[in-house]
């Protein structure tokens, strides 16, 4: 009494609707993942798919790609990409990075750290820490050549390679610490240029 059944018909279309639902929810998610960078689920610099994805978007620029945000050229932007590739290969590196120690490197772990690894995607118009501002004029095709080196070689060194490798700036980094980073980095500043 007071109970109301279904029928064998309503349950099925109701199943249905759920699975339509499921499946609905499920490409729209993979819809964001692709259009959001991957918001909750970083691509991997582990990863040859998410590797080949990125070098395709740096062949994807030329000397005219303008910002859709901030003041650097493409070159420029491409040398301030590689810096980050720089802390990880010092010996490609034009800049003596120095270890972050005592107050300041404190405050690096602590407040900067979560952003910069995590898998949240940078806002736009961030502020540049000094050893990532470009200065002097770049070369279009020097850089785009040196970016997709040190990317195809950051993927060819490994997850072991990087596991407990030191950053100057955060210390000892995981493995998935240093893939964000790298990819996440990258990954922004072709977005600012459209690809």
């Amino acid at each position: 009494p007071g109970s109301v059944r279904r029928s064998g018909s309503n349950s099925d279309e109701g199943n249905a609707d759920c699975q339509r639902a499921s499946a609905h929810k499920r490409r729209v998610l993979l819809i964001f993942r692709g259009v959001a960078g991957s918001l909750f689920f970083m691509n991997s610099l582990f990863e040859k798919e998410h590797v080949d994805g990125l070098a395709a978007r740096i062949r994807e620029l030329t000397p005219e790609s303008q910002p859709l945000w901030g003041r650097m050229d493409v070159a420029e932007m491409m040398a301030h990409c590689h810096v980050t590739f720089e802390m990880v290969f010092p010996e490609r590196s034009e800049i003596a990075f120095k270890k972050a120690t005592g107050v300041k490197g404190w405050l690096l772990r602590k407040f900067v750290k979560p952003m910069v690894v995590g898998e949240k995607p940078y806002k736009k118009n961030l502020m540049t820490a000094p050893e990532f501002k470009v200065v002097g004029r770049r070369e279009f095709e020097v850089e785009q050549a040196r970016l997709l080196e040190s990317l195809a070689l950051a993927h060819s060194k490994g997850e072991e390679f990087f596991e407990g490798l030191e950053s100057p700036s955060f210390g000892a980094m995981t493995a998935r610490e240093w893939s964000n980073t790298l990819h996440k980095h990258t990954d922004h500043h072709l977005q600012q240029f459209g690809v």
